[in-house]
Parts: structure tokens; sequence; C-alpha cells
């Protein structure tokens, strides 16, 4: 399976919130989705980061690490497993965000 690597991290923030991984780092990639523009307190601030998760997570899993087309079944194992690991870390965010964090 392809190596691949997400990483969410705020524009503001030196730490990483999350890093979700599939097979092996070697060919490990990164993505950073900003939010410090976005009222996560608002549906359409957490609507509008939900769709930057989105993007990143298709842009990563699209492709594999020679930039060829990935395979239908290798797309939506990594789509499954990033997002299945990225949501309660943007839940978490956003429920920071909310607590005045």
């Amino acid at each position: 399976m392809i190596a691949k690597k997400f990483a969410l991290i705020p524009a503001f923030a030196a730490a990483v919130l999350s890093t979700a991984m599939i097979a092996t780092p070697a060919a490990a990639e990164t993505v950073r989705v900003t939010h410090a523009d976005l009222d996560l307190n608002t549906i359409e601030g957490q609507q509008k980061l939900q769709q930057r998760v989105d993007g990143a997570i298709r842009r990563i899993c699209l492709f594999d690490d020679q930039g060829r087309l990935s395979n239908a079944y290798v797309t939506q194992a990594c789509t499954r497993q990033i997002r299945a690991e990225m949501t309660p870390k943007v839940a978490a965010l956003i429920e920071n965000s909310r607590l005045g964090g």
C-alpha cells in the first residue's frame, strides 16, 4: 500500500493536531489545512473547515507517491482511514474553539 501521512496544523499554532498514517512513512506527505481565518463557533466556519479537510484528503489519497492516479481501492481505503482518524481531531478543534481555546 502507498505510504501517506496527513497532518492538520493550525496556522496560528506550533503544535500538530494529529497525524494519520497509512502503511509506512517512507514517502509521507504532509498537507497543511489552515483555519485561522475561520470562526469555528459558526456552522459556516465548521463547514468550511470540513471542506478544506476533505480537499486535503482527496489530494493525498488520489495520487500515489510517484504522482500517478491511485486505483479506486487504494483511494477509498486511504480516504476512509484518514477521515476516521481526522474526524475526532476536527471535532476536538471545534470544541476547543467553542470553549475559547
